[in-house]
């Protein structure tokens, strides 16, 4: 499947491509990690990604979250994370981009302490997975949180461009 994403320039840069967003900046979360170490890497994260000023996450409470963020077992050792999303089919507020529906994000925890990682190359993982259930999609840039590769790269400036993009 070709990938169609838009893909915006700044300066001598290339910003963070996006396909998807959500209808509205705040959105929603709901964590279900069983142990309060994989809590804490996902508020982190949330926090990271809040701290751009672009999107607000909010804990759901007691209604249906936007995006739900968890930890699971993987069966390929090559992955160590996943997000899966849900989708409405028209673009949102004409920027030609989808509007979410729902979104799932994951950290595999058996691949993660295989490859001996880090909390702050699980961070990345965590902060790479929720960057996908914001919209961003893979970036060819190999210090972008999006590069497919991401355990030692944190939120670039290309990416929180990409990310105000799709959200303005």
């Amino acid at each position: 499947m070709a990938d169609n994403s838009p893909i915006y320039h700044t300066h001598n840069n290339v910003i963070t491509p996006a396909r998807y967003r959500w209808a509205d900046n705040e959105i929603t979360y709901k964590i279900v990690a069983p142990t309060n170490y994989y809590q804490a890497i996902w508020k982190v994260s949330i926090a990271q990604w809040n701290s751009l000023g672009v999107v607000q996450l909010t804990v759901a409470g007691d209604s249906t979250p936007d995006i739900t963020l968890g930890v699971s077992n993987g069966s390929n050792p090559n992955h160590t994370g996943l997000t899966t999303l849900s989708y409405k089919t028209s673009s949102a507020n004409g920027t030609g981009l989808i509007k979410f529906k729902s979104a799932n994000s994951v950290i595999y925890q058996n691949v993660c302490q295989n490859n001996h990682y880090s909390s702050i190359e699980q961070l990345h993982v965590a902060e790479h997975e929720l960057g996908h259930a914001l919209g961003l999609t893979h970036s060819s840039s190999p210090t972008s949180i999006m590069y497919p590769q991401t355990k030692d790269n944190s939120i670039s400036t290309a990416d929180a461009e990409g990310l105000a993009e799709a959200y303005q």
